[in-house]
């Protein structure tokens, strides 16, 4: 069973050629086969400082990841790509897990806007979470970097950890609605805590529509937060409500 678990390198003078080298030389079709393009190749002048394109190749779905039927091939690769390095990385950490692979719910905010989650489950794992989530969004941004020296657009992932963000998004869409509560009580601006742009957006998402309260980030850097405020009724006038004009009586 060695050979459904290896993967193979093989160069021609096109990453066609090279995928036909591929099937021949493990007797599988394409359809058989996930194949990364590591060069795409190069001519060169009168033979000369030419360069072979390069591709790597394993048996599909060798990973032993889930994929759901309707990824396309784009989807498929970079779900295996991603799985290929979050698992390399949980090894150099001593730690094991299972993964999930899934698109995020029609119309649901998220926290980071991406096609595609791989939700990782494991009580190992959820050291990997952190205050907050920023551990979590640490590790998410270095698989993505990893991931951009294997594929020449900006694809990016979702990571998550036994559902960590979407518990995280409903929490920040009740405490938004129960911020908003509070500005009709009493119409004064409630600010919130400061968090990260991503978790902001969440805040701005939920109550976008709202008939009452409006929001708005002040702040800068860390220090940057949600301030939710009494929305201004049409027609009136911006700035603060000045008071008319009356003399006072002569004593």
């Amino acid at each position: 069973m060695e050979l459904e678990t290896r993967e193979y390198e093989f160069s021609a003078r096109s990453v066609a050629e090279a995928i036909r080298k591929a099937e021949q030389t493990l007797g599988r079709t394409r359809d058989e086969l996930d194949i990364f393009v590591v060069t795409e190749g190069r001519g060169g002048i009168l033979g000369l400082g030419g360069e072979d394109a390069r591709i790597r190749v394993r048996l599909r779905n060798a990973s032993g990841l889930a994929i759901p039927n309707d990824f396309d091939e784009g989807e498929r690769q970079l779900a295996i790509a991603a799985w290929d390095v979050i698992h390399s990385l949980l090894a150099g950490l001593g730690l094991e897990a299972a993964v999930e692979v899934r698109r995020p719910a029609a119309g649901e905010p998220t926290l980071e806007p991406a096609p595609i989650t791989l939700n990782l489950q494991g009580d190992q794992v959820s050291v990997l979470i952190g205050r907050r989530g920023a551990t979590l969004a640490s590790f998410q941004f270095l698989v993505n970097h990893l991931l951009a020296r294997r594929f020449q657009d900006r694809a990016s992932v979702n990571i998550d950890i036994e559902d960590y963000r979407v518990r995280r998004v409903q929490s920040l869409k009740a405490l938004a609605m129960r911020a908003a509560q509070k500005v009709v009580r009493t119409r004064r601006p409630v600010p919130l805590d400061a968090m990260p742009a991503a978790e902001r957006r969440i805040i701005h998402l939920t109550l976008a529509n709202h008939p009452d309260v409006t929001t708005q980030s002040t702040g800068t850097g860390e220090a940057r937060r949600v301030v939710v405020m009494p929305r201004r009724p049409r027609g009136h006038p911006r700035g603060p409500v000045r008071r008319p004009f009356r003399p006072r009586p002569r004593p």
